[in-house]
């Protein structure tokens, strides 16, 4: 296992060397989690992680919590007013006191509080009780920085809550100065809110003062989805500015350099799962028909996971942790995971050996280096390793074949250096090569 372990350890180091040239990620289901490893229900309708790493799955048969080990289930309990209001979850929102605030199929609103797992039935509360079977089904929900809550209506407006100052208002289109102007998609950022309406993106604070309004640019200038209250088109900021707005049949993608939208035709969808999320560099996934699509930075659309792959009626929510692994809730098989960080390993071959590559090809060391040192076709499982808190890396060699000196030597800035060694004790006898190598607080490397 010790062999086994070292290698993978500078497989990891050689992870970091390699990162420029990683391809899309990794579209091979890692993990398949169902009613088997005991998820409540196969439709999976969103898909959030907490404050502490926790994974929050919703179903049309309860709320699952996974810890990576197993699902803690919760369901609703006929006249057990600490259960949920209901089985049947449409979306989930979490805010930034983590609090998971759970949307029903039958318009009831439940919050629940992640850390003491206790329940308050939202809409059943005599002062929230009009947003009861008001809201939108899909994303409804988004979090200024004022804590406030803003809650799409699904016949126009919007509900602002605060529940730590036990407050709500209902605010129509009209009231936020956007006439003739509906309201169909609602995201945050930054602390503000990005409402995507039929003819324009509009950001406003947590005051509702609008901070920008930018008419669409595009043909057919108007979103499709607002025509049926249960879509949604909400808008997702990357890293270089850009704003990505999936639409029905369309991608579209806005450009503050030049103010200026870009139309990317999908084709036509008779399944409707509107789910995008983004990686740390700013790479899009979303859903169109059955198909995940890849966006990347550079904005080049692929097919990251085809329509035959995916179960028979695609997913339905989607979640990128913060580890780099994609999740992703399907119509009826489950949850799915892929781990984007892998996507390069299954392009590495080897030329001569393990070692002798990695140290040739990704860190450049000098050929006749290695075949000056101990790599020079050895067998790839010897190979022992430890990074030091100078930056180096030691390695060593687990050969039993006796040799007068060590055989450690570390590599640092493209070269391997064999120090010279020399011992304080007496013997002089020969010894064999270092099976293990490691690292003590103070600094100290052992043998």
């Amino acid at each position: 296992m010790r062999v086994h372990k070292n290698t993978i350890c500078l497989f990891v180091c050689v992870l970091f060397f390699l990162s420029a040239i990683a391809q899309p990620g990794n579209n091979r289901t890692i993990k398949t989690l169902n009613v088997d490893n005991g998820l409540p229900q196969s439709f999976v309708s969103a898909l959030i992680q907490d404050n502490t790493g926790f994974i929050w799955a919703a179903t049309r048969d309860g709320l699952a919590r996974y810890d990576g080990r197993k699902f803690k289930v919760f369901r609703h309990v006929p006249g057990d007013t600490s259960t949920l209001s209901n089985n049947i979850i449409t979306s989930l929102f979490l805010d930034t006191k983590s609090r998971l605030w759970i949307l029903y199929e039958t318009g009831d609103v439940d919050i629940m509080n992640t850390q003491t797992e206790i329940i308050f039935h939202f809409t059943n509360d005599s002062f929230y009780k009009q947003v009861y079977n008001n809201l939108r089904v899909i994303n409804p929900m988004s979090e200024d920085k004022a804590g406030n809550i803003w809650m799409l209506c699904n016949n126009n407006g919007i509900f602002i809550c605060n529940i730590d100052k036990r407050f709500l208002h209902f605010y129509s289109d009209t009231a936020l100065g956007l006439v003739n102007n509906r309201v169909i998609g609602m995201s945050s950022h930054k602390g503000n809110i990005a409402l995507v309406t039929n003819n324009a993106l509009i950001i406003m604070d947590d005051k509702r003062k609008v901070l920008s309004g930018t008419p669409y640019t595009f043909s057919n200038a108007h979103i499709q989805s607002s025509l049926s209250a249960w879509k949604d088109s909400y808008a997702v900021f990357r890293q270089n500015g850009e704003i990505v707005i999936h639409d029905d049949r369309r991608l579209l993608i806005y450009q503050p350099a030049v103010k200026l939208f870009i139309e990317i035709p999908l084709k036509d969808t008779d399944i409707y799962n509107n789910t995008i999320v983004q990686d740390s560099k700013g790479n899009i996934y979303f859903t169109h028909n059955l198909n995940i699509y890849f966006l990347s930075t550079d904005n080049k659309l692929s097919v990251w996971k085809s329509e035959k792959d995916n179960p028979k009626w695609g997913f339905k929510s989607m979640l990128l942790d913060r580890s780099g692994v994609l999740w992703t809730g399907s119509n009826g098989a489950g949850i799915q995971l892929y781990d984007l960080r892998l996507s390069h390993l299954p392009s590495i071959k080897y030329d001569i050996n393990f070692p002798e590559d990695v140290f040739k090809n990704f860190f450049h060391v000098p050929e006749a280096e290695i075949k000056n040192s101990f790599f020079n076709h050895m067998l790839s499982y010897r190979l022992r390793w430890v990074k030091d808190y100078s930056g180096k890396i030691w390695l060593s060699d687990a050969d039993n074949t006796p040799a007068l000196t060590p055989g450690v030597c570390y590599y640092q800035n493209s070269h391997l250096i064999k120090p010279q060694w020399h011992y304080t004790g007496t013997s002089l006898s020969k010894h064999t090569y270092i099976n293990a190598i490691g690292l003590s607080k103070a600094g100290k490397l052992w043998g």
